[in-house]
């Protein structure tokens, strides 16, 4: 079984870039890794107490368990839990989009059909994961952080992702489950966080440079998929649509 733990980042914010991103494991590899984690939970950093879990913008801002930590200690803390996820053999999955693009470009009908920037994205997440499955002749298992079960864009996500792939949908399945107690779910909080600033700064600077963070997760781990939908990504969307909509005999007005 290949199990894919995702999270987002930037769903809640101004920022106008949304990201979904985390970690790929078969459960044999996963099983090694929750240890790991959980050792790593007891001891972050050298000279620091125990925490719950990890929380990259916790950590980045030095907020709530990891207050007090200076910036020495938080390179150190985010190196030794990347650490874990290069060390288990996971694969890492990241897809992330312009939302001020698409609110911009995406209209009218196209916007009725293809709903928000991240119905999208995580429809193309879940994707990217089926056609992992496909690859390996694996069964698939995503797992979200359980505050998601309200959002009515995951199953259409689901849904649709599913569909695009060529894997046989009985062999896909998904559930939620606290990020508490869910290592897996942590590191994909990682793998979010990492990737969104990279994407940021892309949108801002068309810089691909990623930090020396991402970089050394990217070098590391067993496979990296990432896939950036921007501006130009969603215009020949948009003509895709328009092109569609002709052949249909639909007015877009």
């Amino acid at each position: 079984m290949l199990e894919i733990y995702y999270d987002d980042s930037g769903t809640h914010s101004a920022n106008g870039v949304v990201v979904w991103g985390g970690v790929a494991g078969h459960t044999q590899y996963l099983n090694e890794f929750k240890q790991a984690w959980g050792k790593l939970l007891m001891a972050p950093c050298e000279g620091k107490p125990p925490i719950k879990k990890f929380s990259s913008y916790d950590l980045f801002h030095a907020k709530k368990e990891f207050e007090g930590y200076n910036e020495a200690e938080r390179n150190l803390t985010r190196r030794n839990f990347r650490q874990v996820i290069v060390d288990a053999g996971l694969s890492v999955l990241s897809y992330g989009i312009s939302a001020g693009d698409w609110d911009e470009l995406i209209i009218g009908i196209g916007r009725a059909a293809l709903r928000s920037p991240e119905t999208t994205i995580l429809s193309l997440a879940i994707k990217g994961g089926c056609d992992c499955g496909v690859a390996e002749g694996s069964p698939v298992a995503f797992v979200f952080d359980a505050g998601c079960s309200e959002r009515a864009d995951i199953p259409l996500s689901f849904k649709n992702g599913v569909a695009s792939s060529d894997i046989d949908p009985d062999k896909v399945s998904y559930d939620v489950s606290p990020v508490l107690g869910n290592a897996a779910l942590q590191a994909a909080d990682l793998v979010a966080h990492e990737t969104y600033q990279m994407f940021m700064k892309y949108q801002a600077s068309g810089d691909v440079v990623p930090s020396a963070h991402l970089q050394r997760l990217r070098s590391g781990v067993h496979d990296f998929h990432a896939k950036w939908v921007g501006r130009h990504e969603i215009e020949k969307l948009v003509a895709r649509s328009a092109e569609m909509l002709t052949e249909l005999g639909v007015s877009e007005t």
